[in-house]
């Protein structure tokens, strides 16, 4: 993350300051030296650190052309881009990320990024914050990742009502809690063209079950024969999926496939042996 050095007077004592704070941009450094009583003058960006000589050794051995004047942080994430087999996390990732405390920058991806937001989220006291998250992604796995859907954000106010309605659930927000980051790019099993299986995050568990029910009426859907009484539902995918925060237009089309649940959260999970390669890079292409 960028740092600050911020110049200016406290608010009580009118005294000189000047402090160095992280952020992601000039206006989150200004308003962290506010929150701190400060009176801010100037604000001025810092240059980042240069790359150490183990990043540029792995870049090298990824075969990585490492840009002109990159910094450590910034060529953390490109050689991140290549190991994760991940792209580019878009604008508007990248802003809700930042809104959630995660540092982004012009090589953050979207894999990661994902992660990043859940282990900010399931920090104790953001239970609600948590919950819209899952919410959102449970939105557009049912909308099957389509563009121009009405709900393009985990701040809308129909994902907040639901998770402001559950955030007191401890058994939900434990469910929750189980999934790992990447596993809520998309939900269930799935054959890629390669002929890998690949496994997503379980829609089996509580959390899934209960916030499913409540999301599907956003969508025009009824609850699925025998939901009430608490079986496994499965639905049928047409669309692609997209692991973006806002409406993108599918990658490339995707034949109809059949989702059923996993046991627990699964990270994405290579199982044909010969197709891993392949099956690698089509998740890139999902989200």
């Amino acid at each position: 993350m960028p740092k600050f050095q911020v110049a200016g007077s406290g608010r009580e004592s009118g005294r000189a300051r000047k402090k160095t704070y992280q952020a992601n941009s000039e206006e989150h450094a200004r308003a962290l030296a506010e929150a701190d009583d400060m009176i801010v003058r100037e604000v001025v960006k810092l240059p980042p650190p240069p790359p150490t000589e183990g990043q540029l050794a792995k870049a090298s051995e990824l075969n990585i052309s490492v840009p002109s004047g990159i910094g450590s942080e910034e060529l953390s994430s490109l050689i991140s881009l290549t190991t994760w087999r991940d792209k580019k996390a878009d604008h508007a990732l990248k802003s809700l990320a930042a809104g959630y405390g995660v540092a982004v920058n012009d090589y953050s991806g979207k894999k990661f990024i994902f992660v990043q937001i859940f282990e900010q989220l399931s920090a104790p006291g953001r239970e609600q914050e948590l919950i819209s998250w899952f919410a959102y992604r449970v939105y557009r796995e049912l909308v099957g990742g389509a563009a121009g859907m009405p709900i393009t954000s985990p701040l809308d106010p129909k994902i907040q009502a639901i998770a402001a309605e559950l955030a007191d659930d401890k058994s939900v927000v434990q469910s929750i809690r189980r999934y790992s980051g990447d596993s809520l790019v998309w939900f269930g099993r799935y054959t890629a063209p390669s002929g890998a299986v690949l496994e997503g995050g379980s829609n089996r568990t509580t959390a899934y079950r209960t916030i499913a029910a409540l999301v599907r009426p956003l969508v025009g859907l009824s609850p699925p024969p025998g939901e009430l009484a608490g079986r496994e539902f499965e639905t049928k995918r047409s669309t692609p999926i997209s692991g973006n925060c806002g409406p993108i237009p599918p990658i490339s089309p995707l034949p109809p496939q059949r989702r059923s649940g996993c046991l627990g959260a699964l990270a994405v999970l290579i199982i044909v042996g010969g197709a891993a390669s392949a099956g690698s890079a089509w998740v890139a292409h999902l989200i």
